[in-house]
């Protein structure tokens, strides 16, 4: 329901999604106080604490609804949002928020390279796990993005290195990692 009322705020009367650049000043300002009032409300950090404790990788769980709420009140860099998710992030000791998102990562990853070796010689058509880890995979890259949007330094920071932790997540490089794998053939290599 939540998520429903941010994505009426930027469709049309028709109900068509909009992008951030098709709204005009007004609708956006309308938006970004709908994603904000949410926000104070406690929302995110709800949202982020269903995503820490649930696991990835299990279609249609809390965690799975909680990120496409998050994608939402992150849309087009809502500052409150993302300071919202920093704050939950450092809170989080155990790093289990950035633990959902590197086993979200591990997952595509896995399909990705599981996806390249069957076609590497004959193309065939995806399956429905494999078309679902690709969804997944573009909602964890879209939410990270969001996360950086406005070019938000301390959440940038935050991606790659999580000082107030005993460990540390770096899921810029995991990322990097991932698109390397991907774009790599034995012809590119030679």
């Amino acid at each position: 329901a939540l998520r429903s009322s941010l994505l009426r705020a930027r469709s049309t009367e028709s109900g068509e999604v909009r992008d951030r650049g098709d709204l005009d000043d007004e609708e956006y300002e309308i938006y970004k106080n709908k994603q904000t009032f949410l926000d104070q409300r406690g929302v995110t950090a709800i949202v982020c604490t269903a995503i820490a404790t649930h696991t990835a990788g299990i279609e249609g769980n809390l965690a799975d609804c909680g990120l496409e709420l998050l994608q939402e009140l992150l849309n087009a860099g809502n500052e409150h949002a993302q300071q919202s998710v920093f704050e939950h992030v450092a809170a989080d000791k155990d790093g289990k928020f950035f633990g959902h998102l590197k086993q979200r990562i591990e997952y595509s990853r896995i399909a990705i390279h599981e996806r390249k070796e069957r076609t590497a010689l004959s193309f065939e058509g995806m399956t429905e796990p494999q078309r679902e880890a690709y969804e997944n995979a573009s909602q964890t890259f879209k939410i990270l993005q969001q996360l950086c949007e406005g070019h938000n330094l301390s959440l940038q920071d935050l991606i790659r290195e999580q000082t107030m932790h005993q460990s540390s997540i770096n899921l810029a490089k995991m990322i990097l990692e991932m698109f390397t794998m991907q774009v790599e053939t034995s012809q590119m290599l030679r």
